[in-house]
């Protein structure tokens, strides 16, 4: 469940200039506050082609991943290894712009990743970064010329009006109720609970969630945290 405030229109349409122009973007802010639904709405410009990377693997997985999706490099017979360092760097020469890449969770990255996403920043290549807000700090201490390369946008969870403008099946005390006990932690509330909500309504033929609904399920949520 995506929930569009005025913060993240804004954001959206920094990043798709951003990504027009070839530069690069670092969306960061604490768990749940809704990085990953904020990328996956991240719109792929027509003639580019998109490129998500899983952040916990190899530098040598990341590359290879990279080179072998952008046809400049072929691992099919031996896979990528560190034994690749100079033909890393030299296919990185002949990346073509019309690639998007995509990294969530970008605190996992191995540090030797950093140099080479730098090289492929500086061919004209956009990367999506997000992470949380220590990413800026490990950023300033061993890579301030990456930092520099990217525009930083400091993503917070919405708001509780936002959420009662976009749930109009929903008393917007019972909003308030859950956006109270969630404590900004916004996955927790737009894939649990508020699903939670909705279900038991269907199922008992109710026209909206009443604060009494989501006091129950609230309720629920606190009981299970400590058993």
């Amino acid at each position: 469940m995506y929930i569009e405030d005025e913060r993240r229109k804004r954001y959206m349409n920094a990043v798709q200039n951003r990504i027009r122009e070839g530069k690069s973007v670092l969306i960061y802010g604490r768990f749940g506050c809704g990085k990953s639904e904020f990328i996956r709405q991240i719109e792929t410009p027509q003639r580019c082609k998109r490129i998500e990377i899983e952040s916990l693997a190899s530098v040598h997985v990341i590359l290879g991943t990279i080179l072998e999706t952008m046809g400049i490099a072929d691992f099919s017979i031996k896979p990528p290894s560190a034994m690749h360092k100079s033909r890393y760097l030299q296919a990185i020469k002949g990346i073509d712009k019309k690639y998007l890449l995509i990294i969530d969770e970008a605190n996992d990255l191995k540090k030797q990743t950093w140099p080479y996403l730098k090289r492929i920043m500086d061919a004209g290549v956009s990367i999506i970064l997000s992470g949380k807000p220590k990413i800026i700090q490990f950023l300033e201490n061993n890579h301030k010329d990456i930092l520099s390369r990217l525009k930083l946008l400091p993503l917070v969870p919405v708001g509780p009006e936002d959420f009662k403008a976009a749930l109009p099946d929903f008393d917007p005390l019972a909003v308030e109720i859950i956006y109270g006990e969630v404590n900004n932690d916004i996955r927790k509330m737009t894939e649990e609970l508020i699903p939670d909500c909705r279900n038991y309504i269907t199922a008992n033929n109710y026209e909206k969630v009443t604060p009494e609904v989501a006091n129950m399920f609230c309720d629920a949520l606190f009981e299970d945290r400590n058993i």
